[in-house]
């Protein structure tokens, strides 16, 4: 089966000059880079909705940030879509790719989860780690990523993948690593709605699961949420995907040696063999 989708990667709408050492960029100034840059994020949208209405399968975006060069501009492809999905029923929904080293893992789960969610169930995952300092540096130093230490980001690369992927198929979970500790350990949550929830018989986790039951801190200010030593131990991440086990979806360039080594990739996603249908985007 041929899959025919559209690929959109935010190149900027300014004429295009080439100096005489045969470089092209924009020609504009940065006002109009800025300008420009807000005319194809509606252009995007645009062409998701006409993608649909001309027969394409799938419909594509990138993430980049930072370039008044004018090459790609797709800040928040996921964003873009819901656009798209608001106005769509059937196109499938891609990014090439989520480069989710820039992201908290948890909330980038989320978000994806919410466009599934939204559009029906039509999102490809697409995941990467990302090549260019100019973001990387910037926008994954914050949860231990870097692109100028290969095995630093590709360590941190696997660990978000690991968190994803608690967040769409475990109700209720946890997760401490070398980057990432969800719920992080001294969280305090002496809540009445969560230990009445888990009370029950039928919440599907124990309370004693879910937190660790202590004194009140004689020592802390604030409410009583927080005046205590009861801490969390678990968190439940909302929505999933309506895809299960979760969007199906393709790993970028450079992440290949993860699924390899480490064998953590999950069934449907995030992987390399030939499947049965053959994706062309245009």
């Amino acid at each position: 089966m041929l899959e025919i989708g559209l690929f959109h990667n935010g190149a900027s709408s300014l004429p295009v000059i080439t100096n005489k050492d045969g470089v092209t960029f924009n020609d504009g100034s940065l006002p109009e880079v800025h300008r420009a840059a807000q005319e194809t994020l509606v252009n995007q949208v645009r062409q998701g909705i006409l993608a649909e209405k001309l027969g394409f399968q799938s419909f594509w975006l990138t993430e980049h940030h930072f370039q008044p060069e004018g090459a790609e501009m797709s800040p928040n492809p996921l964003m873009v879509q819901m656009a798209v999905a608001a106005h769509t029923k059937r196109i499938r929904l891609g990014q090439a790719a989520n480069i989710i080293v820039w992201h908290h893992p948890v909330r980038l789960a989320e978000q994806i989860a919410l466009l599934d969610v939204i559009s029906g169930g039509r999102v490809e995952c697409g995941i990467g780690r990302g090549y260019q300092p100019r973001e990387n540096e910037t926008l994954g130093r914050p949860y231990g990523s870097t692109i100028q230490d290969q095995e630093r980001n590709r360590k941190a690369f696997e660990e978000s993948i690991a968190i994803m992927k608690k967040c769409w198929t475990e109700p209720s979970f946890s997760h401490h690593g070398e980057f990432f500790s969800v719920p992080p350990t001294y969280t305090k949550w002496n809540h009445k709605q969560t230990i009445a929830y888990f009370q029950q018989d039928d919440a599907g986790r124990r309370l004693e699961d879910v937190l660790a039951i202590g004194d009140p801190d004689m020592y802390s200010a604030g409410n009583p949420v927080q005046a205590t030593t009861t801490t969390l131990k678990e968190l439940q991440v909302f929505p999933q995907p309506l895809q299960k086990p979760h969007p199906r979806g393709d790993a970028g360039l450079g992440a290949g040696r993860h699924f390899a080594a480490t064998g953590t990739a999950m069934p449907g996603i995030f992987t390399f063999t030939a499947p049965r249908w053959l994706r062309l985007v245009m």
